[in-house]
């Protein structure tokens, strides 16, 4: 008797409807979902940081290696070049970047290596550290220095002078 009420009663009535199991699968699995397209949104965040820092770091080598070109540059005025072009590109990128610099012996070439820690969203709400994101780049000079002429006396017949192979 208790059987037979409760498979005709309102219990039982509820457990024999098949509507809304759509609904009910969708409120079941949205969590997930919204975890999978935090991760994702979160994944592409960082991505496109690492992306922009690199595209700094390549810059900062390239003027790095430009100052070596000129015959005055030390290693103190090449390493104030890779900073000052890091913070005047850092803007773009909203994170505090930590640049650092080696300059080879001879002055043949530079490694830029900045650090910054990503701002995180879904890490973050859950607790988590920060990412870390490291770049390196490193720029060669090829080439001597470039040589200034000028020549100011348009009377005198020596101003500029070459001999065989010379070219201007």
């Amino acid at each position: 008797m208790m059987i037979s009420a409760f498979k005709n009663g309102p219990i039982g009535k509820f457990l024999r409807d098949r509507r809304g199991n759509i609904a009910l699968t969708f409120a079941l699995a949205l969590p997930a979902l919204g975890v999978g397209a935090m991760a994702a949104i979160e994944l592409s965040t960082l991505s496109n940081n690492k992306s922009r820092l690199q595209s700094i770091a390549d810059g900062a080598a390239i003027a790095g290696a430009r100052e070596m070109r000129l015959g005055n540059a030390n290693e103190t005025t090449i390493l104030n070049v890779v900073r000052n072009f890091v913070a005047a590109n850092a803007t773009s990128v909203g994170i505090d970047i930590t640049p650092s610099g080696i300059v080879a012996d001879d002055k043949s070439y530079i490694t830029v290596q900045l650090e910054a820690d990503a701002p995180s969203g879904l890490a973050g709400a859950l607790g988590l550290a920060p990412q870390s994101l490291h770049v390196t780049a490193t720029a060669k000079v090829v080439g001597g220095a470039p040589l200034c002429l000028i020549g100011l006396d348009r009377s005198a017949q020596s101003t500029l002078y070459s001999e065989t192979k010379a070219t201007i």
